[in-house]
């Protein structure tokens, strides 16, 4: 029997009774992109901006000057400039403006200039905070100014940043000093353990760091399963469900993973360094030591065995 359509009254009484109300979050969602860039591009955004406002001051004194033009109270000069130029509804500014800040804002800097990146946060940044769109083909033109124009006129360079690339004599060494060298401080063995799973595993995975300590790396996040071996006994295969990678704003999306499985050298196991850790964490189910792991089997017909 087909399934009854709903009728518009029912839907709308459905939607009301789970918190629906018509427009109330119209002012909220009429915002473009609130969400859209994370904290390092929004504080790159406000200081562009900063200096953009400082900018349009500096022109908005020197025009008084040139007009005889007093200045009464310094600060709400200021205010004033700033709500003109960065304001909600702030006109955009004029390609010779845009350049001219550019100019300015390469004279007062050191360093390089990431043309892309800059110009970006510059006209996103305005976007956002004056909620007015700016012209497309006027954010093309300043990005082949800046790339062509000025690199020619040898205001700024192309330079590329080196890559110090990080290898396993890198990590050897850094084990190595970890676990057989003094240190000023003590360090608790469980925290030599942990830090020496975390360093292999942002290693081998190539998570960015916040990936283990923004959100935290939990024992939710790790499927443990014993691997029968040719012959006899068992190894350790396991795989890390990264919550936290970069732009994946669903903390129960697991869809992004690596696995890993034990290593043949101590000092590279971290197959090994998270069966310790588990155990004395207490988060293997039916397992209270290192001795009731080793005791394990695997059941005749079987190829493997799920933790939990």
């Amino acid at each position: 029997m087909p399934r009854k359509e709903a009728t518009a009254e029912e839907l709308l009484a459905r939607a009301k009774a789970n918190g629906y109300e018509r427009g109330a979050h119209w002012e909220k969602d009429s915002i473009r992109d609130a969400n859209r860039h994370v904290k390092k591009t929004k504080k790159n955004q406000d200081r562009f901006l900063h200096l953009y406002a400082k900018f349009m001051v500096l022109q908005a004194k020197e025009d008084c000057l040139k007009s005889r033009t007093p200045i009464p109270d310094e600060a709400a000069f200021t205010d004033t400039v700033r709500e003109s130029c960065l304001g909600k509804g702030a006109p955009a500014p004029d390609i010779e403006t845009v350049k001219d800040f550019f100019h300015f804002y390469i004279a007062t800097s050191q360093g390089m200039l990431d043309h892309q990146s800059t110009i970006d946060s510059f006209f996103t940044g305005f976007t956002c905070v004056t909620e007015t769109p700016t012209d497309k083909e006027e954010k093309s033109e300043v990005f082949n100014w800046v790339w062509r124009t000025l690199t020619k006129e040898g205001i700024i360079m192309n330079k590329k940043k080196p890559k110090h690339l990080f290898g396993k004599e890198n990590l050897t060494e850094i084990l190595v000093t970890l676990w057989t060298k003094d240190d000023l401080i003590f360090i608790h063995e469980q925290n030599r353990v942990q830090f020496t799973f975390i360093f292999h595993v942002y290693c081998w995975t190539g998570a960015r760091l916040g990936a283990f300590f923004t959100g935290g790396l939990r024992y939710k996040d790790l499927e443990l399963v014993m691997k029968r071996l040719p012959g006899d006994g068992w190894t350790l295969i396991y795989k890390i469900n990264q919550r936290w990678v970069k732009n994946n704003c669903d903390p129960n999306n697991i869809s992004f993973g690596a696995a890993s499985r034990e290593h043949a050298k101590l000092l590279y196991n971290n197959g090994a360094l998270l069966l310790a850790m588990a155990i004395a964490d207490e988060a293997l189910f039916g397992f209270n030591s290192m001795e009731d792991l080793w005791r394990q089997e695997i059941p005749q017909g079987e190829d493997k065995v799920s933790l939990r």
